[in-house]
């Protein structure tokens, strides 16, 4: 069984032509999704023609279970001042058009700039002076 549910006796060999006979009768370019994926899928298959689906499933369900664990990559901290500095631009910017539009720039090609570091800036300036912001800018340009 896989997954709960059982799995056919079917050779892969007649996966394969199965998908074949899909394949060739849908609409659309051979090189675009989802024929070009069906196209893959059978190629990759074409490796394992001589096993049953059940064989296959198998051993992809052995192969899951040992692969090593992924390594996750340590969070690095919160550079404070980083986030301060772009905080502090943006908030005394106020409702000056030119300073917000310079910070906001500054803080746009800050290649350095973690996302970590990003949300903390957005949390602290709130949406609520970039709301303020633009009712202000909108105010100006309907006068």
């Amino acid at each position: 069984s896989w997954g709960g549910q059982q799995v056919p006796e079917k050779t892969v060999s007649e996966l394969i032509q199965s998908l074949r006979s899909i394949e060739s009768v849908m609409p659309g370019a051979a090189s675009r999704n989802p024929r070009a994926g069906l196209k893959k899928t059978i190629e990759f298959l074409s490796k394992h023609q001589n096993e049953t689906v059940a064989e296959l499933v198998g051993k992809f369900e052995f192969e899951k279970k040992s692969a090593p664990a992924k390594r996750t990559k340590s969070a690095q901290p919160l550079r404070a001042d980083v986030v301060a500095n772009h905080v502090d631009a943006l908030k005394s910017a106020g409702l000056d058009n030119e300073r917000f539009e310079v910070a906001f720039a500054q803080l746009k090609s800050d290649k350095k700039i973690r996302a970590a570091e990003l949300k903390a800036i957005a949390k602290s300036v709130g949406f609520g002076l970039i709301e303020r912001h633009f009712d202000h800018r909108w105010k100006l340009s309907n006068r």
